[in-house]
């Protein structure tokens, strides 16, 4: 919030910028160098919606657009888990409610498939539903190994349909929250990466 109050008084014309000077301040360099700014990537990505909503929208939210996901993939699971991604399971929320849920080890309301090749698990999940504006998609693991952060899960992520661009969704470890923690490194790939694809709903 306070990182959007910079670039909406003009303190900031970018987020970047804002965002910067905002773990700037924070830091209390009398005990420690540890950054100590906004604490997870999807907090920065709504600071970016912020900024772009002020430059390319002229400070008015943008229409919520209603999106249906199609398809999930997360890239360099070997190390992870069990390295394939079935011992993961996934919930989806929109906004604080919880709307879909799926396990990729079971086949919970999804079809699952690793691809050793690639090393990327893909799942398209089955009837996943409408969701619009803000939607929450958080991760968790039956492996031990596999380090818990904010929220108590492996990693999740925030993001706000209006501002998809092209259907897609590329995140890589450094924006998801949890894994953009250096500590979690020696788990997650440097090319550690989850993609959602998206379609539009079909029109009745």
């Amino acid at each position: 919030m306070i990182c959007m109050l910079l670039i909406e008084n003009k303190l900031f014309e970018s987020a970047q910028a804002s965002l910067e000077y905002f773990g700037n301040i924070r830091t209390d360099k009398t005990v420690g160098t540890k950054f100590q700014g906004v604490e997870t990537p999807s907090q920065n990505r709504y600071v970016e919606y912020f900024e772009e909503v002020k430059d390319k929208h002229h400070g008015d939210a943008p229409d919520e657009i209603p999106l249906k996901v199609s398809a999930i993939r997360i890239y360099k699971l070997t190390g992870v888990g069990a390295g394939t991604g079935k011992d993961f399971s996934c919930e989806v929320f929109q906004g604080h409610s919880r709307v879909f849920e799926m396990d990729f080890g079971r086949q919970m309301n999804c079809q699952a498939d690793y691809r050793v090749e690639a090393d990327m698990l893909e799942v398209t999940p089955i009837n996943f539903p409408v969701v619009q504006g803000d939607v929450k998609f958080r991760f968790w693991c039956l492996s031990t190994s596999v380090p818990r952060g904010y929220e108590d899960c492996p990693f999740y992520f925030w993001f706000h349909t209006s501002f998809i661009k092209n259907n897609r969704l590329f995140l890589q470890r450094d924006v998801l929250d949890n894994p953009h923690k250096s500590k979690t490194w020696k788990v997650y790939h440097e090319e550690f990466a989850v993609e959602l694809l998206f379609t539009p709903p079909v029109k009745t």
